[in-house]
């Protein structure tokens, strides 16, 4: 009887033993992707950008990874800034070539800077979300383009001409402008300013495959610059800006 109570005990033993031991092998075969059995060793991303002041830009982030779950990035960004007064308004006779009463220049942020992604979360299967902190501080050369108008003219026997003219406050008439110039006209004459920025950030990251995908970054950003900025006329030179930006990010690791 005791033989027979062995027997039993030792086939519900191996019987157990198989099961556990499928069980470890199915759940090894689906096992998510883990840093031990991953790890990519560079990463790209091309983006572009809204932001809160006014306009949006492009951007591009190079990484290499320091662990599974941390890339050390590079960034560069280019982005358009506006004053909140700017206004478009239509020029003279209707002329489509819209114009902005009291602008004085176009300005221009160039971002390069150094920083980190770090993984929240990790995206463990296909088509999965992940969450991304990101952080970066660097330079920022604010190009400041002239902004000039097309200006009509009277001449001496009362012919209309046209001529290109920065605005020029208590002497550019509102209804004598034409319009807005060429974008191309004082580029020659662009200035820079050196100031330097900070960037904090989250994003949703999601793919088909693990080394593709997009993310959806939300983010704050701001700029200091030791001489004050002057974009409109009648309003202060500025020297800090701070706003938020969303971007929309395409990027593939290898």
């Amino acid at each position: 009887m005791g033989n027979e109570n062995n027997k039993v005990l030792q086939k519900t033993i191996t019987i157990h033993l198989f099961i556990m031991f499928l069980g470890i092998n199915i759940y090894a075969q689906n096992a998510p992707i883990t840093e031990a059995q991953m790890l990519y060793m560079n990463d790209y991303q091309f983006g572009v950008n809204a932001n809160t002041h006014g306009l949006g830009g492009i951007n591009f982030r190079y990484g290499w990874h320091k662990t599974g779950f941390k890339n050390n990035v590079f960034e560069t960004e280019l982005a358009i800034i506006q004053h909140p007064k700017e206004v478009k308004r239509d020029g003279y006779n209707n002329n489509p070539s819209q114009y902005k009463f009291g602008k004085l220049n176009n300005l221009f942020f160039l971002r390069i800077g150094y920083g980190n992604i770090t993984n929240l979360t990790e995206r463990t299967y296909k088509n999965a979300l992940g969450l991304n902190l990101i952080y970066a501080a660097g330079i920022n050369l604010a190009l400041l383009k002239p902004y000039y108008l097309d200006v009509v003219q009277l001449d001496k026997h009362r012919n209309v001409n046209i001529v290109t003219s920065k605005f020029v406050p208590d002497s550019t008439g509102e209804y004598n402008i034409y319009g807005s110039s060429s974008f191309a006209q004082g580029l020659g004459e662009t200035s820079v300013k050196l100031g330097a920025y900070g960037r904090l950030a989250l994003a949703v990251e999601w793919g088909q495959y693990p080394d593709e995908y997009k993310t959806l970054e939300l983010g704050i950003v701001a700029d200091g610059f030791s001489d004050g900025i002057p974009i409109m006329s009648g309003y202060a030179a500025e020297r800090y800006f701070a706003g938020l930006y969303l971007a929309f990010n395409w990027g593939w690791k290898n």
